[in-house]
């Protein structure tokens, strides 16, 4: 069973900090390729994701809850991989 109480902790601090520093953390951890390629796919799409809505932040056409359930799509599908959780944890510098 996924635990879906961690993954909404992960996504809501991964959101809460959203800015150009850490997004560059994530990239170092894609260039790094410490989880391998498949989870590095995943974090490249999570960077995606995060700098839309860094941009568009003051957007009415952003929606929080919308880019929130996305982040929360990859999450889950890099939680359920080896060192997936290791991983998510890295993101939220646990």
């Amino acid at each position: 069973m996924r635990n879906h109480t961690f993954i909404e902790r992960v996504a809501t601090i991964i959101i809460t900090l959203n800015h150009k520093k850490y997004i560059d953390d994530i990239k170092e951890l894609i260039s790094l390729n410490q989880f391998g390629n498949n989870i590095s796919d995943l974090l490249d799409n999570l960077v995606n994701i995060l700098e839309l809505y860094l941009n568009n932040n003051n957007n009415q056409n952003i929606n929080h809850l919308f880019i929130k359930a996305q982040i929360k799509t990859i999450l889950y599908e890099i939680y359920d991989m080896n060192n997936g959780e290791l991983c998510c944890n890295k993101l939220i510098c646990e």
